[in-house]
């Protein structure tokens, strides 16, 4: 008993020499020895029988001895010195967080992985809006119909169907690349006898401008009223099955089964195919090199065109005549930029505590140029579409045709097709999606520099509360930073940065207090738990011969706006 003594004193005087503050896997084990003993000699048990069935050789159980006895004090150079002490400081934290990160993944507790994962790309998707600028801004346009358009024309709504037939030959005028009316009509309505001129007057406007118009319907196959050899086109505009993505094809599960029982399958060669609305424009907008587009549409791999995309969202608004709104004249500099990237960062921060504050401060102006419809015939609206890719959508009381943007909140479904056509012109291939594995690779990542980040914290800093708030900070700066390379560098939609930030400050809390704390309850601050630290660190080198080896609802409407395929 006397010799078992003085090895453990021994032990202890070594461990005392380097442990510092009680930080590091050998504290931490030790700490954990104490705190569940049950666990403890469940793992000396283990450990035995697997050194008496020779599955742990000799040279690990020399090392688990070397390291359980001078820890980082066996590497004499001290930068090296100094990286092993970081390492090993931040093992417990990087074991902790990894480990139950994977847990939480697989089990999915009241949803809480998904909900701040939502969060986390909501936040992320904020931030970057500011910085979001490409050349195709300049080259597609909305043409907005709203209850002022209607009010001005003197029509209600369903307007009667020689109205459409006056948009688009306005529209077509103006000489743009493509038109797409995301207004769903596949049931005519027997009380408007317009419908017939109407039909041929879009059909001979559109052979006689060469220009490609697309009228939407829910599903492939579906055809519109409209739609015609030679003439209109057809295009989905509905989907689901894709969360918060944009499909680029749709089939199979992305069809929604109230678009597969309006979209009625046409003849041979006849009804939409299953590219979306954004795809078909892209085809329409790139078809060779042209201003705006990044490749042409041919570029566009057919596993890219089977992923569904993650739309990336802008906030600045276009360029555009001084006599329409919401436009700018000069370039918004980097500084610009960042003031409102950091003003929706403060926000999203302040939301838990004012529900309504992202909404009041919410960016009012959409990101592509917008015209008003009764606003065609004026003078300053001569050239406005001119070379754009136009989307003509609704803004109606009593339509729910809305998603939901990160900076602009509530929007017309419209803008989520122009901002997926924005992407494709600007990105192509590159554009952002989501990658078999990118997931668990980002996860590592994020884990790894957490944990580092801990690990730095607690050799540096002393006090609970101050190492809490700072690691909280660092925690916070690397979680956003992983989540904007993964999106501009992978382009991968941002990580679970969020639940990472609350996984690391709940194991650090609970590393730094297991790894300090003492058999008699005293109350100690976090520079003082060196001897009872070095104290465990040789009751767990005894027991068991040591411990080296721990370590949109869907619903389609006749003749509404098109759904933009939330469901």
């Amino acid at each position: 008993m006397a010799d078992d003594a003085a090895i453990q004193s021994r032990q202890a005087t070594r461990a005392a020499a380097h442990m510092g503050d009680g930080v590091g896997t050998a504290a931490f084990l030790a700490g954990l020895a104490e705190a569940w003993p049950c666990l403890h000699r469940m793992a000396g048990g283990l450990l035995c029988r697997a050194r008496k069935c020779g599955l742990v050789d000799a040279g690990w159980r020399r090392a688990g001895t070397c390291w359980r006895t001078h820890g980082p004090g066996a590497w004499t150079w001290p930068p090296l010195r100094a990286l092993v002490r970081w390492v090993d400081a931040s093992l417990p934290v990087f074991a902790g967080v990894f480990l139950l990160g994977l847990l939480f993944d697989v089990i999915e507790p009241f949803g809480l992985d998904n909900a701040s994962k939502a969060q986390s790309q909501r936040i992320t998707a904020r931030v970057l809006a500011p910085f979001y600028r490409s050349d195709a801004q300049d080259h597609i346009a909305v043409v907005m119909i709203d209850d002022h358009t209607l009010e001005a024309r003197g029509v209600g709504w369903p307007p009667q169907y020689a109205y459409y037939d006056e948009v688009v030959r306005r529209i077509l005028a103006q000489r743009p690349r493509a038109v797409y009316l995301d207004i769903l009509m596949q049931q005519r309505r027997d009380y408007d006898d317009s419908y017939e001129d109407a039909r041929l007057g879009i059909g001979e406007e559109v052979v006689a401008a060469g220009i490609p118009v697309y009228f939407g319907v829910a599903a492939p196959g579906g055809r519109s009223l409209f739609s015609q050899a030679g003439g209109a086109r057809d295009v989905v505009t509905s989907w689901q099955g894709a969360g918060a993505d944009y499909p680029l094809s749709i089939y199979g599960d992305y069809i929604n089964a109230q678009g597969a029982a309006l979209g009625a399958p046409g003849v041979a060669g006849a009804g939409a195919d299953e590219r979306s609305v954004a795809l078909a424009l892209y085809e329409a907008a790139c078809g060779g090199a042209r201003a705006g587009c990044t490749e042409p549409a041919a570029a566009l791999s057919a596993p890219a065109r089977a992923q569904p995309m993650a739309v990336q969202w802008g906030s600045t608004r276009p360029r555009g005549p001084a006599a329409v709104a919401c436009t700018r004249r000069d370039e918004v500099g980097n500084g610009a930029r960042m003031a409102v990237s950091l003003g929706l960062l403060w926000d999203s921060f302040n939301s838990g505590r004012d529900e309504q504050v992202e909404d009041r401060n919410r960016e009012r102006c959409a990101y592509t140029f917008t015209v008003f419809e009764e606003q065609l015939d004026e003078d300053a609206m001569r050239d406005a579409l001119a070379d754009r890719v136009v989307l003509v959508g609704t803004h109606l009381t009593g339509l729910n045709d809305r998603v939901l943007s990160p900076v602009h909140q509530q929007i017309p479904g419209v803008y989520l097709h122009a901002m997926a056509l924005d992407n494709l012109m600007t990105w192509g291939e590159r554009r952002a999606h989501r990658t078999e594995g990118a997931n668990l690779a980002l996860a590592l990542l994020n884990a790894v520099l957490l944990s580092l980040a801990a690990g730095m914290v607690l050799l540096a800093v002393r006090g609970t509360t101050n190492r809490m708030v700072l690691i909280a900070v660092l925690s916070a700066l690397l979680g956003m930073g992983v989540a904007v390379f993964a999106q501009l560098a992978w382009r991968q939609p941002p990580q679970d940065w969020i639940g990472l930030l609350g996984l690391a400050l709940a194991v650090t809390y609970y590393v730094v207090n297991l790894g300090q704390q003492r058999p008699q309850g005293q109350e100690q601050d976090d520079g003082q738990g060196e001897q009872e630290g070095a104290r465990y660190v040789g009751d767990a080198g005894g027991a068991g011969g040591g411990n080296d080896g721990m370590g949109v609802d869907g619903t389609v409407p006749v003749e509404s706006p098109g759904d933009p395929g939330h469901q």
